[in-house]
């Protein structure tokens, strides 16, 4: 999903595909517009920092939660 535009369309379609709410699914991005696309379509939002400075410009974009690496996010979702 990188590569489009509008991410939202794509998570809703990914939604329609797989039988899944928007709510129940959980979009990993590391963009302001991908936290965007992400809360628009009505999917959790997760951030990703990837040991950048960019925490506070996921919040602000929308993140519902920021890890720095992806090995932190599988306990977070088990809970």
């Amino acid at each position: 999903l990188s590569e489009i535009q509008n991410k939202a369309e794509s998570i809703c379609w990914g939604c329609k595909a797989t039988g899944l709410l928007p709510h129940e699914v959980a979009y990993v991005g590391d963009f302001a517009h991908d936290m965007r696309d992400a809360v628009k379509a009505g999917a959790w939002a997760i951030g990703i920092t990837r040991d950048r400075s960019t925490e506070n410009i996921l919040k602000a974009a929308g993140a519902h939660m920021v890890v720095n690496h992806l090995d932190e996010l599988l306990p977070l979702l088990r809970t």
